[in-house]
């Protein structure tokens, strides 16, 4: 792994990594350097990230995904509490992951499967890092007043940010913040 391929698993920018090399004693020594870069063991650097909590190791992920029933209802303080993040935001993050999806049908006619992404920044990079992190994810789909009923663990598609394919979306569901669509299927 190059820097970029780090920054890309950690859903960080190159700078950060660049800054983790020199100012972390622990950070893993390269294979090589090249006159492109350092080269690390992306198994010795992703072992490192997973213990700094800068991603989530594959069995908390699965772990994550079996505490929750498909159809029950749990509250954003319940879900949040264990699966980290903030108790607020659609796209929960815990260090540089995503750990879940939590939409409503309100802003998002086609939700679980097509999440329209607003204007606001923050909303924006986290739908991108997402896109970026792939795998799979539970989503909640809210059902009223602090009650979200578990969908399932999904898949992430990808986003997509054509700004024909985005307005197009915008005007059916009304909505003038939309600049991007976050697209998800069911995990088998």
């Amino acid at each position: 792994m190059g820097l970029y391929e780090i920054a890309q698993a950690a859903g960080v920018t190159p700078q950060a990594v660049s800054n983790w090399v020199v100012r972390r004693p622990d950070f893993p020594e390269p294979l090589a350097l090249l006159a492109s870069g350092a080269v690390w063991d992306g198994r010795i650097v992703r072992a490192w990230l997973e213990q700094r909590q800068l991603v989530s190791s594959a069995p908390s992920r699965k772990r994550d995904l079996k505490q929750f029933v498909v159809g029950q209802e749990y509250t954003f303080d319940a879900i949040a509490l264990a699966l980290g993040g903030r108790p607020f935001g659609y796209l929960a993050q815990v260090g540089s992951r995503i750990v879940c999806g939590r939409f409503t049908t309100e802003m998002n006619p086609r939700a679980p499967y097509e999440i329209l992404v607003g204007d606001p920044p923050g909303v924006r990079r986290k739908a991108e890092m997402l896109a970026a992190q792939g795998g799979v994810i539970p989503v909640f789909i809210k059902e009223g007043t602090n009650r979200w009923r578990y969908h399932g663990p999904m898949e992430v598609v990808g986003f997509e940010s054509n700004p024909r394919v985005v307005r197009a979306k915008a005007k059916e569901t009304d909505r003038e913040d939309v600049i991007g669509v976050l697209s998800f299927r069911d995990a088998s």
